[in-house]
């Protein structure tokens, strides 16, 4: 193709002076385009169990032990905030630092796992109500999800 279609080559029907070849795109861009996609997609699952546990936690308010109200509030709520941000930021193709990223997967390994646990056991003695199927969905929710943000860190690490 000629640069200038309208100039002295395309009007005299002779060989164009210059040339215009696009860049081809390179697998390495391609790769780092993949990498970015599954991280996304993880960070999607992990917002999407974090937020399923605060509309859990709202349906299921009987916990009686202060901690573990307060424990897996804060986990559910805080963690869906900062997923948000972290998620954002990789659709934007602006994502954090990998070890900052690294630091909020284990934080929240650790927090939902202990918020997760505490909730199965503060409901595993309870009537049999929908309420504690709830609570039990809730719990086994928060252990799904801490489980899924180490593996978030072990991919964090191998990339």
């Amino acid at each position: 193709l000629c640069v200038f279609p309208c100039c002295y080559c395309f009007v005299h029907r002779v060989q164009p002076c210059i040339t215009f070849n696009p860049p081809q795109e390179t697998s390495p861009h391609t790769k780092s385009t993949m990498a970015v996609s599954r991280l996304s997609i993880v960070k999607f699952l992990e917002l999407a169990l974090a937020i399923t546990c605060v509309i859990l936690h709202y349906k299921s308010l009987g916990e009686r032990d202060d901690i573990t109200k307060l424990l897996s509030a804060g986990t559910f709520v805080g963690y869906s905030v900062i997923l948000i941000a972290l998620f954002a930021g990789y659709m934007l193709s602006n994502p954090i630092n990998k070890k900052l990223d690294l630091f909020f997967s284990l934080i929240g390994c650790a927090m939902f796992i202990a918020s997760g646990v505490l909730i199965l056991k503060e409901w595993e003695n309870a009537w049999n109500t929908d309420t504690k199927k709830i609570g039990i969905s809730k719990g086994s929710l928060a252990v799904t999800n801490g489980v899924l943000f180490f593996f978030d860190a072990i991919f964090t690490l191998r990339d």
